[in-house]
């Protein structure tokens, strides 16, 4: 395996990106958005955040799970990466399937431990870990 570091987010990551992403999960599921925000209102899909559809969320969302090479792999490394995951089928819908499981496992209303998560998709943790998305109690 080839290791590339993630870049750091960046400091205003969380108000563009995140809150906004989650008030649009939020009215996904007939929430009202902690926040106004212009445009029309969305149409409510689903009745829990985990029922909604993936064809709800826009195309970029939905590949989310996917591996890529890292920003910084350049040349030859970005080549092999990617040969790899091409080797390996890491973006095959089942394998992708297998990491949202990972995620919905974690991070649904019934949550397992996340050492079970680092157990058995420790590259599903390292992301969740890094992105600050596991349980406040789960270290």
């Amino acid at each position: 395996m080839i290791r590339v570091e993630a870049a750091p987010a960046p400091a205003d990551f969380d108000a563009r990106v995140r809150q906004p992403g989650l008030d649009a999960i939020a009215e996904l599921v007939g929430e009202a958005p902690s926040r106004r925000r212009p445009g029309p209102k969305r149409k409510q899909v689903a009745n829990r955040r985990e029922e909604v559809p993936a064809e709800a969320f826009p195309p970029l969302w939905r590949n989310v799970l996917q591996v890529k090479p890292g920003p910084r792999a350049r040349g030859e490394v970005e080549r092999r990466v990617l040969e790899t995951i091409d080797q390996l089928r890491l973006n095959d819908a089942e394998c992708c399937a297998a990491r949202r499981a990972y995620v919905d496992a974690c991070l649904g209303p019934d949550p397992v431990p996340f050492s079970y998560v680092e157990r058995r998709a420790p590259l599903v943790a390292r992301e969740l870990r890094r992105q600050r998305r596991h349980l406040a109690g789960d270290v």
